[in-house]
């Protein structure tokens, strides 16, 4: 199975908000992963790629958060065949998320459990989080092939080690994580528990780790230290591809 992977949008700096805030990823031209903080930044990666809005089907919101979730409205608006669409959310998502988009006449999906969305993709169902004392579940995007798996998070609310097992346990200890990459929600963290995440990472047998968005710029360095045979550098506008 051949993965492409395009970042339509991401900005690891907290200090420079005024960039833009969130992540968005393109998964070989057809599934949209999350949407950033609005559609204005979220249109300046699909411009960026010439994306064919046309080929986009299916579209995942890893979490209810405004930046995540703040270009999706404007989104559907803007798809030529959103009719098509089918957009994934979760049960803990506000009543007042689901309801505008049921209104713009997509094929909504509220998933709990893990759910295959198209050949080689599935995603990992709601894992439980909480966040500033708010319920911040979460769900993963995962692409399988014959020789192992990527994982990818908008901000690993759950932990991105807990994500990753919550994958192994799904698919098989057996399995190989060719790449994790996405938000692992590392700022603010100090260098020795950094490091111990990458670790548990490696120990799982992550390949590769592409830390970004909410990992923050303190963390991908660590992980490009640590582990630089591994470690890729995930940044807007990047296009990356992988033999899974």
């Amino acid at each position: 199975m051949k993965l492409n992977l395009k970042v339509l949008f991401d900005n690891p700096n907290p200090d420079r908000k005024d960039r833009g805030w969130g992540v968005s990823f393109l998964l070989n031209d057809s599934i949209l992963f999350d949407t950033t903080e609005a559609f204005e930044k979220l249109k300046q990666g699909l411009d960026f790629f010439k994306v064919d809005l046309r080929k986009i089907t299916d579209v995942v919101i890893s979490h209810d958060h405004w930046d995540h979730a703040g270009g999706l409205l404007d989104f559907i608006a803007a798809h030529p065949a959103s009719s098509r669409l089918n957009v994934y959310l979760l049960p803990s998502f506000s009543a007042e998320l689901k309801e505008k988009v049921l209104l713009t006449g997509v094929s909504l999906h509220i998933n709990n459990m893990p759910t295959d969305i198209q050949d080689g993709f599935s995603l990992t169902g709601e894992i439980d989080a909480t966040y500033k004392g708010n319920r911040k579940n979460e769900q993963g995007l995962v692409a399988k092939g014959g020789q192992g798996f990527t994982l990818i998070t908008g901000c690993a609310h759950p932990g991105i080690s807990r994500m990753l097992k919550t994958v192994l346990e799904l698919i098989g200890d057996n399995a190989v994580p060719l790449l994790v990459a996405g938000g692992f929600h590392l700022m603010n963290k100090d260098d020795a528990e950094i490091e111990s995440v990458f670790d548990e990472l490696q120990e799982m047998g992550a390949e590769k780790l592409g830390p970004c968005h909410c990992s923050g710029i303190h963390a991908k360095n660590i992980c490009k230290r640590m582990f630089p045979d591994a470690y890729i550098d995930i940044r807007k506008n990047g296009e990356y591809n992988f033999d899974l």
